[in-house]
């Protein structure tokens, strides 16, 4: 697990400036920064390597192939390297070839199963997560590439006539080789969702990879580009299994051995693991299923909120007394959100929405000092059918566009149990976060087309467009073009989406900060594409979603230590916005830093902000918080 950090066609090119644009990334990588250059070809590349396999100085990048031909740059893991390794043995023996490992490292297996079998095959071949470049000596060409999903992030960009590509927008930014200007249209669209969807950035003349994409760039920068998988392909595949759950308990138990083959997979020999136990499904499925399949005990972390709405540290506690993990609880304080707000411009080097990145960022922090390797169950919603969305698009909205009726009902009735909530408690219809989820319910219940259906479902809650003077929205048209849709289409999209630009972006951030390594077994392309062809029944039944994890939970765990309120990690961020951090806002908000761009209505901001300190109005508090974190990173930078 690495940062990564490379220029080409620079002329001025050398080891002190490697050194000085990639140390702005050491946490990515604090056991080693090795650098590689090819003066001839102005080039050169940037290794800061945490070291997991091989944690030796054998191991330390860039990589050499067999012949010397390919040089590579990796951050990511290669599950199973072992078996590859193996069969580039095999490759080797077959042509009588003499063929001698300088390492034990899965990036030596990588850059060697490349100049064996190709870089499309390779890739093919592997299950993990990566962001790569390798300099193609013979063609005198630099070849980037991300995984399938895009787990790990890489920036790239072409100015002054030089190319460039990144882990992290820290090491180029207040550079003064490079001049970065904001994206306006990006920076729209975050308000809107909370991130900025692949292949944009916040900056205009920089881009993300977009997942499963390779890009080269030849010795005249020339770009092309290429995706070595097709993830839509894979998923909409006809399924081979059985709708009736009671007649395929072996569905149920094939399903339980895979996701045991790939968690044991992502186990390390030499570096203790842990998992993020938040107490609910998914997390708690990866931790049982983590210490079954290990040798010894595993770490499990939780965060205590003073919220009792929020916390789920009691729920975490008992399943770690059932399964026997080391169990570690960290309780959040007022000065961790503080001290949080104040610095995350230094986290995320592009303006990041997501409220749960404050306590993923927390635990991350608290588990450093016990673990290397981190275990997480981010993926069990899109997997399995675990959003609120999911479950209303297959139960509900076809039947509320026919019936009149009902939808005038349903429309009548939200103002009235959102206003109620407000007087009387309603946890007692154990709905968690019921009014965020009435506010939603109510910005899609008139929607007809499937396209707008997902763009109000993963918008925030009761979206305000007069925030902005040019509102921005991501045309997810361009990834499905199906005439009929079911719930898993919403899934797909989410794969494409929210999940890589959000889930994993959080949780890549939050760990490599504090230089762990987060593994996420939900993530594997193996996992998803078998979970894609399971039969509807199977993911949300009747009224139930998530069907088939909470059955194989059930292998690991007794009933009553399974909830079923979805939480997470996740915290009061209305409450902490009025009662802890309206000065930090207010600070954010100055009218003088506001004037120096052109995005927001200013006048309107401040009447919404001023009205939310004072609970005037029914005000939405995520779209806030994006302005808020998109504001105050416009200040730092």
């Amino acid at each position: 697990m690495c940062g990564i950090v490379g220029v080409f066609n620079y002329k001025k090119v050398s080891k002190k400036y490697m050194l000085s644009v990639s140390k702005r990334i050491r946490h990515r990588g604090p056991d080693s920064n090795d650098i590689y250059l090819e003066k001839k070809n102005n080039l050169g590349l940037a290794s800061l390597r945490l070291a997991i396999v091989d944690a030796s100085k054998k191991g330390n990048q860039p990589t050499h192939s067999f012949s010397g031909r390919f040089v590579m740059v990796y951050n990511g893991e290669i599950y199973n390297y072992l078996e590859l390794r193996q069969i580039i043995e095999q490759k080797f023996k077959k042509y009588k070839k003499k063929f001698i490992w300088k390492n034990s490292t899965d990036s030596e297996v990588l850059v060697n199963g490349i100049e064996i079998f190709g870089i499309k095959k390779m890739l093919k071949m592997c299950e993990g997560m990566f962001a790569f470049s390798i300099w193609d000596k013979k063609e005198n060409k630099l070849i980037i590439g991300r995984d399938r999903i895009g787990e790990k992030p890489l920036y790239y960009g072409i100015q002054n006539n030089i190319f460039f590509f990144t882990s992290d927008l820290l090491t180029f930014q207040k550079n003064k080789l490079f001049k970065f200007e904001i994206n306006k249209k990006a920076a729209n669209i975050f308000v809107k969702y909370g991130f900025i969807p692949s292949p944009l950035s916040i900056y205009k003349n920089v881009f993300k990879l977009e997942p499963s994409t390779i890009l080269e760039v030849d010795k005249n920068l020339k770009v092309s580009r290429y995706n070595y998988y097709d993830l839509k392909k894979e998923l909409f595949k006809k399924s081979i299994y059985k709708s009736n759950i009671e007649e395929n308990n072996d569905t149920i138990d094939s399903t339980n051995k895979l996701l045991q083959s790939k968690i044991k997979n992502m186990l390390s020999n030499d570096f203790k693991v842990g998992c993020f136990l938040s107490g609910g499904i998914d997390s708690a499925l990866v931790a049982s299923i983590a210490q079954t399949v290990s040798k010894k005990k595993i770490e499990t972390f939780t965060l205590k909120t003073s919220s009792k709405n929020y916390d789920e540290s009691i729920s975490a506690k008992k399943i770690s007394q059932f399964l026997g993990t080391n169990h570690n609880t960290y309780k959040v304080k007022k000065k961790d959100i503080m001290s949080y707000v104040n610095n995350m411009h230094n986290y995320y080097s592009e303006p990041f929405g997501d409220s749960s990145q404050i306590p993923s960022f927390l635990l991350s922090k608290f588990a450093k000092k016990k673990i290397k390797i981190v275990l997480t169950g981010d993926g069990g919603d899109e997997i399995s059918g675990g959003y609120n969305r999911y479950l209303y698009f297959k139960q509900y909205h076809n039947f509320l566009n026919k019936n009149t009726f009902s939808k005038i009902l349903l429309k009548l009735s939200i103002p009235i149990i959102y206003k109620l909530n407000k007087f009387i408690n309603l946890n007692f219809l154990n709905v968690w976060n019921l009014n965020s989820k009435l506010k939603k319910l109510e910005s899609i219940i008139n929607i007809k087309s499937f396209s707008n259906y997902y763009d109000a479902s993963i918008s925030q809650g009761g979206y305000d467009d007069k925030y902005l003077k040019s509102p921005g929205f991501i045309n997810n048209k361009k990834y499905i073009d199906r005439k009929k849709h079911t719930f898993k289409d919403l899934m797909y999209l989410d794969l494409k989406l929210y999940f890589p630009e959000d889930i994993l972006c959080k949780m890549d951030r939050a760990s490599m900060y504090h230089s762990i390594e987060n593994r996420t077994p939900f993530a594997n392309h193996k996992i998803i594409e078998h979970f894609f062809k399971l039969p509807s029944e199977l993911l949300i039944n009747k009224f139930k979603p998530k069907f088939i994890l909470k059955k194989i939970l059930g292998l690991y765990l007794p009933k009553d230590h399974i909830s079923n309120v979805k939480k997470g990690f996740s915290i009061p961020m209305s409450y902490f916005l009025k009662k802890y951090l309206n000065t930090w806002g207010d600070k954010v908000l100055n009218i003088k830093n506001l004037n120096k761009h052109d995005l927001f209505d200013n006048e309107y901001l401040i009447l919404k902000w001023t009205n939310f300190k004072k609970d005037k109005d029914d005000i939405n508090y995520h779209q806030l918080w994006n302005i808020l974190v998109l504001q105050n990173w416009i200040n730092k930078h």
